[in-house]
């Protein structure tokens, strides 16, 4: 299965970043790559496999094509595992591509031509036949006519990865009457608060009540605003990722 993105000139530029969140969930089949992007003709290919076609590398190792060849990266991603991956390409130079996992640059090399991508479909999750598909799942896919600053690629990947979540600060203000809880966080996604006294199962004495199912990201930090359990002599807090 895939999505094809129609052609259109904003989608031709060799200067861009591409980013998506990944999870593999198998190995990949046969002795070769599979698509995780895909240009029409080939024009610029993001793809995990094992290689073995040309050259060889363990399975699950990210190369890409970019209109002359193939290169392999040397970076393989974790099985069941989710894991942020952007391409960075500035040029057609011989390290004008740059490969970032989970915000962090782990790979230079050759960039996307002036002629390239071209004025061709966008390919998720297989190529531009509909065959060579990836065997896992993928998540928020963004492309930036431009190349991303470094810090601006980390900002797209929070240190903590998805779908976990960590406070960066819980206050309680002097009167008492609210608590601010301040955790990092993914764009684009709903999440639940709750809280508990004794952190035990929902449904029993001093266990998780939710606060609030339906609290939208703000982006890579979100505020949540506690009035209920603000009196109590102690308190756990916990987030959840619920987006449909």
């Amino acid at each position: 299965m895939g999505i094809a993105i129609p052609a259109s000139a904003t989608l031709a530029w060799n200067v861009f970043t591409l980013s998506y969140w990944v999870k593999p969930t198998s190995l990949q089949e046969g002795a070769g790559l599979e698509r995780l992007t895909g240009r029409g003709g080939d024009a610029f290919e993001t793809a995990i496999g094992n290689r073995a076609a040309v050259g060889g590398a363990p399975d699950l190792t990210l190369s890409y094509f970019q209109g002359t060849g193939w290169h392999s990266t040397g970076t393989a991603l974790e099985l069941e595992a989710w894991t942020h991956v952007a391409w960075r390409s500035v040029g057609e130079g011989d390290q004008d591509m740059t490969l970032f996992i989970n915000g962090q640059p782990v790979f230079f090399g050759p960039g996307v031509p002036l002629s390239k991508p071209g004025l061709s479909p966008l390919r998720i999750g297989n190529r531009y036949n509909d065959e060579e598909g990836f065997a896992g799942l993928m998540d928020d896919v963004r492309l930036y006519r431009a190349g991303l600053s470094d810090s601006a690629v980390a900002a797209l990947a929070p240190p903590v990865g998805f779908p976990d979540f960590q406070f960066s600060s819980i206050q309680r203000s002097p009167s008492g009457d609210k608590v601010t809880l301040t955790f990092q966080s993914r764009p684009g996604r709903t999440c639940a608060v709750d809280y508990a006294t004794e952190m035990k199962p929902a449904n029993q004495p001093h266990g998780w009540i939710e606060l609030t199912d339906n609290l939208d990201t703000a982006g890579t930090l979100t505020i949540f605003q506690d009035l209920v359990a603000t009196r109590l002599p102690k308190a756990f807090y916990r987030v959840r990722d619920v987006t449909p």
